[in-house]
């Protein structure tokens, strides 16, 4: 919540990963008009059992899940492998059309995460990805 004190109320969306993002801060930035899309671990207790099950959905489906102003939506992008993401910036089950049938929120997340904060130290692994240790966030047009 202190990382985006400079940014808030300026109408802009926080990008995060698993270990950030939580509906109760999703809802604390919300009320100061800054947005977030992110993924979200499946301990996390406020999911639902129906977005916890690998197997449910078929290969490249979805389910979204609508509650006040957040989103949750489970992406099925691999056999027995799903993707959680909550998101206070979409509002409607927009899948884009394509073989792959990708939910617009797993696009914008795709397209905004990674970047650099600035505030740590990167790593470069074997495969040439680049990992921060200590914080995975972007500020949208805010971070080089």
């Amino acid at each position: 919540m202190e990382l985006t004190l400079p940014h808030q109320n300026k109408g802009r969306n926080v990008t995060m990963d698993n270990f950030f993002s939580d509906a109760d801060l999703a809802d604390k930035l919300l009320q100061r008009k800054t947005t977030i899309v992110g993924t979200v671990r499946r301990i996390k207790c406020f999911l639902p059992n129906e977005f916890l099950a690998k197997k449910k959905l078929k290969l490249n489906d979805s389910l979204f899940g609508f509650s006040d102003n957040k989103c949750i939506l489970s992406y099925q992008w691999h056999k027995n492998k799903n993707v959680i993401l909550l998101s206070t910036m979409h509002t409607q089950p927009v899948i884009l059309p394509g073989e792959k049938r990708k939910p617009e929120i797993v696009m914008y997340y795709n397209s905004t995460k990674g970047g650099r904060c600035g505030l740590c130290h990167w790593k470069v692994n074997k495969k040439g990805t680049v990992k921060c240790h200590v914080l995975q966030l972007l500020v949208q047009g805010l971070c080089c």
